[in-house]
């Protein structure tokens, strides 16, 4: 048995908790945000506490099948066709999967609910391995924004995260990204990392705007119970 995960978040309830497939008979006529994970990575974050395995490529055919079942499930577990403004497909490493993958999730996703038109369609990616047809298939599946996980712009804090990418590989993302017509572009950056400088800091966000994204995201680093840096961390 293989188990995947959909979330429904509704953006018109702020500070309610949304439990999966459990929607106030109110809020059937809101605009929801849909959420998809995609476990899989190719290596794991040292910061990293999320739901997520590395080495278990071999699941992901699986996997993306009973994701698809269970989006048709909950799309159609209300007797009503709900309407989505946003669809966020999250790691986990999502573009681990194939273009072909990836439509056969949008495609459910579009056959279970309603997307508007002008639904924003996300999908997280690591800034290496993008080529250019990989990238030209998301647009043309409809995905309109893609968010690549920077995190920084130092080779330190890359090396302590465990990423398995250079600074100069998200420039060479971004330019590919544009190329292909991302005209919404998202970077993540941490801070807060240990021994970081001001000076770095800095640095890693001058880099980040010269790239010119259309929004950043900044994230706090975060020592989990259970990951590799709160074990160096504990042992001092």
């Amino acid at each position: 048995m293989y188990y995947s995960y959909v979330a429904l978040f509704l953006q018109s309830a702020p500070g309610r908790s949304a439990m999966p497939y459990r929607i106030d008979p109110v809020l059937l006529d809101a605009d929801l945000a849909l959420y998809v994970h995609i476990p899989f990575c190719t290596r794991r974050c040292t910061y990293c506490a999320f739901n997520t395995y590395t080495g278990l490529d071999r699941l992901i055919p699986a996997y993306v099948e009973s994701l698809c079942h269970e989006i048709h499930w909950v799309g159609n577990a209300t007797g009503k066709r709900l309407t989505l403004h946003t669809v966020y497909l999250g790691g986990g490493t999502p573009s681990v999967l194939s273009v072909e993958q990836i439509e056969k999730i949008l495609q459910t996703v579009r056959a279970a609910f309603a997307v508007r038109d002008s639904a924003e369609i996300t999908l997280e990616a690591n800034p290496v391995r993008l080529e250019p047809g990989y990238l030209a298939g998301l647009r043309r599946l409809g995905v309109s924004r893609l968010s690549l996980g920077a995190q920084s712009a130092q080779a330190s804090d890359l090396k302590l995260f465990n990423r398995g990418h250079a600074w100069s590989d998200v420039v060479v993302a971004v330019q590919s990204a544009r190329a292909a017509g991302f005209d919404n572009l998202n970077l993540d950056l941490i801070y807060g990392v240990p021994d970081q400088s001001l000076a770095s800091w800095q640095d890693s966000l001058i880099k980040t705007v010269a790239l010119r994204p259309d929004h950043i995201s900044l994230y706090s680093l975060g020592i989990e119970t259970g990951t590799p840096l709160h074990r160096w961390v504990e042992a001092g």
